[in-house]
Parts: structure tokens; sequence; C-alpha cells
């Protein structure tokens, strides 16, 4: 038999699957759930938090601004996230091996990172 998921967990994986671009998969992983407990809480959450705000419109403290500012004392104008991305060498699977191939002239997987002013990671993706 299984045990429902405690609320508090419920709770936090909400925000990190609504307000991110992560997948089902990922926060799911991270909770140690499956996707579809994972989607289930999502929902349960999101159901009650518009039953007691209705359509109520929440102001966030938004730190953009302070971002921007701080780009902007480092001497990069209008900027406010950072992006770079790198090829990592792998050896290519012994069939299909075409999607792997750079125009670096070897196998390789595309790894990208965006970090804000302070060099923290925002998103990462590799593929």
């Amino acid at each position: 038999m299984w045990l429902p998921l405690p609320t508090d967990i419920q709770v936090a994986l909400t925000p990190l699957k609504l307000g991110t671009a992560t997948s089902f998969s990922y926060v799911s992983h991270l909770f140690d759930v499956s996707k579809a407990t994972n989607g289930e809480a999502t929902l349960e959450v999101h159901r009650a938090l518009r039953h007691v705000l209705g359509h109520m419109v929440l102001q966030v403290h938004n730190p953009l601004v302070v971002v921007v500012a701080e780009f902007h004392a480092l001497g990069f104008l209008q900027c406010f996230r950072a992006l770079d991305g790198t090829h990592i060498p792998i050896t290519g699977p012994p069939l299909g091996n075409q999607p792997y191939y750079s125009q670096r002239g070897f196998h390789s997987v595309v790894s990208q990172a965006i970090v804000d002013h302070q060099g923290a990671f925002m998103h990462t993706r590799a593929g």
C-alpha cells in the first residue's frame, strides 16, 4: 500500500514545476516520486491555490531589476542573463552516430548554461 505524498513535498515541488522550465521527469527525480504522482500533486496544489486566491494577482518582488543593475555595474548594459555552451567530447555510438557528430570534427554532446550576475546557474541543458 502506497502512503500519500506529504503536503510539504507537494507544496515544494509545485512551484519548481510551475515556476521553471523543468520537466516532470526532472522534478520527479529530485523528489523521488513518479511523474504521475508529481502531476497529480501539482494539479492538486494549483486547484487549492486557485480556490483560496481566486483571481487575485500576487505581486512578487522582481529580482530582475537587481540582476540588470548588477550586470550594468559589471559593464554589461541591458543584460539580465549570460549564456554559454560547450561541446563535451564523447565516444560515438556504433550505429546512428550522425546526430552526435559536431561541426568541430568529433562526436560530442552540447552543454549549455545560463547564469545570473553572480555566476549562479539559472538553467542548464545538455543534449
